[in-house]
């Protein structure tokens, strides 16, 4: 009878494990958490969205001096690849990139505010970290919160037979469903520094929404002339280029087209008789050369036979830091395209070297 006994609560706490993984794996939260690689070095991570650009947030440690990461989502397992900088204080363990996110599916759906979160524990919700395998399934692992310090705090391992081994840097703490912070360092494989989920949201939220917003109306140029035979030909500019080498027909031939800070408008039209079922838009800038990137971009286009009436909402979001700005939705008729530049990334002219439409 003991034996039976026995057998049964080993199927249960087998039963209650799988449970642990499937809800870690349903939640919105956990379901954040990925496996991050980058040359020799393994790690984990959180995924986060920020005016429709995917972030990613690991240890420095992690992707070290190195410019791209892969990104890998729990089982069924996804994957992308990260553009990675380390814009924060030297001290600091913390690294953000942003994630083509095309292939992490329905992941990268959490908002930045969900970190806007204070250190709280409470005895009645104890705390857990949450780790990939390397199989893609979702390890849940009791903590005991030891102390905490003004940036950081520590946990142990609640079970002896538990560890934060090789890998697990990047891991996140949780309390319920709220993110409590970022795993660094371990000193004997049992106790773990985390980074606080205040300090990480601080410098985060700082990161990804700093930019420098334009006041006043820009001053107009000349209308550029038509040019038939190409699928978009460019239309107009609000803001003339800084000189004959960075004109605005570069954005559609080498170069770039840079211009002074300031508000732009850029409208290009989609040549022929009928409008043009528009469903995909491309933007580059080269986030390496001496200019800045835009920020902010509001996309209108219109049917009507001249571009100053008929404006209607196509898309409005950010370019992300590598210079990458992707709108796909369902397509919709346009004659007019029309970009306007509302912020940039940093002060300093502004450039764009490629716009693809589809």
């Amino acid at each position: 009878m003991k034996e039976i006994c026995r057998i049964f609560a080993l199927v249960l706490s087998a039963a209650t494990f799988m449970l642990v993984i499937s809800s870690a794996s349903s939640n919105p939260v956990f379901a954040q958490i990925v496996r991050v690689e980058s040359g020799p070095e393994v790690g984990h991570g959180f995924v986060l969205r920020h005016g429709g650009v995917c972030y990613l947030i690991t240890p420095r440690h992690v992707t070290g001096s190195r410019r791209i990461a892969t990104v890998k989502t729990a089982s069924p397992m996804r994957s992308a690849s990260a553009t990675m900088e380390s814009p924060f204080w030297d001290d600091m363990d913390l690294a953000i990139g942003t994630v083509r996110a095309e292939g992490l599916g329905d992941y990268c759906r959490t908002p930045l505010t969900q970190f806007d979160q204070s250190l709280e524990v409470d005895a009645g919700q104890p705390m857990h970290l949450l780790r990939l395998r390397d199989t893609g399934e979702v390890e849940r692992s009791a903590l005991e919160f030891e102390d905490a310090r003004y940036l950081t705090f520590k946990a142990r391992m609640a079970r002896q037979e538990d560890a934060f081994f090789r890998g697990t840097s990047g891991a996140f703490a949780f309390v319920g469903d709220r993110p409590m912070g970022m795993v660094v360092t371990t000193t004997d494989g049992q106790e773990g520094q985390f980074i606080r989920i205040e300090e990480l949201y601080q410098n985060v939220a700082r990161w990804v929404q700093r930019s420098v917003r334009f006041v006043g109306t820009a001053p107009s140029a000349d209308t550029a002339p038509l040019v038939d035979g190409m699928r978009i030909v460019l239309h107009s500019v609000t803001q003339p280029p800084l000189n004959s080498n960075t004109a605005p027909e570069n954005m559609r031939q080498e170069g770039a087209y840079v211009f002074p800070a300031g508000r732009n408008q850029i409208i290009f039209r989609i040549p022929g008789v009928n409008p043009g079922a528009l469903a995909r838009i491309d933007l580059r800038s080269d986030p390496d050369a001496d200019y800045a990137l835009p920020r902010l971009i509001r996309v209108e286009v219109s049917t009507a036979a001249e571009p100053t009436a008929g404006w209607r909402h196509f898309a409005e979001a950010e370019m992300a830091p590598d210079g990458v700005f992707t709108i796909n939705r369902s397509a919709q008729l346009a004659r007019w395209v029309r970009f306007t530049i509302e912020t940039a990334q940093d002060f300093g002219p502004i450039g764009i070297e490629a716009v693809l439409m589809r």
